[in-house]
């Protein structure tokens, strides 16, 4: 049976949607020095890219750890599967002939898949425009929650 509940997050990422309160180690974690996963070993050349891509647009968010290889190498191995599928069906027919007439190529379910898949690992990772507002929204809540922060400008 595969796993079950929703997909593990960093502390935080918690933190940044709002379901988890400033404490000093999601701020110990936040400090860490962003250090980026090892690649899967069995990456092939253009997953390999996607990989190196990926990475370099979440370092600024720093929410990505160790523990997120996972997510990201189904994100990366997603994405290009789907840009495969896309690349074989340019040009050809989205239906073909069966023997009990027309269907869908397996091409259009194979690319709708994996969009489907890439997508999910995408607000994942945080980086789809929901789940960037969520973040968003979640860090504001919790600063406006955080007592030291109105002192701060009480200070002022």
């Amino acid at each position: 049976m595969g796993r079950r509940g929703p997909m593990p997050k960093s502390k935080a990422l918690q933190m940044l949607h709002g379901t988890m309160p400033l404490k000093a180690e999601v701020v110990d974690e936040l400090k860490e020095e962003f250090t980026p996963p090892e690649k899967p070993k069995h990456f092939e050349k253009k997953e390999s890219e996607a990989w190196d891509k990926t990475v370099e647009l979440l370092r600024p968010m720093m929410t990505l750890r160790k523990v997120d290889i996972a997510v990201l190498g189904a994100y990366c191995s997603a994405f290009v599967r789907w840009q495969k599928a896309e690349e074989e069906l340019s040009g050809k027919n989205l239906c073909v002939n069966g023997m009990e007439g027309p269907k869908v190529n397996p091409l259009v379910t194979i690319s709708r898949d994996a969009q489907r898949d890439m997508v999910f690992y995408a607000a994942q990772l945080g980086m789809t425009p929901a789940s960037r507002i969520k973040m968003a929204t979640g860090a504001t809540r919790v600063i406006e929650k955080n007592p030291w922060v109105k002192l701060k400008s009480l200070k002022k």
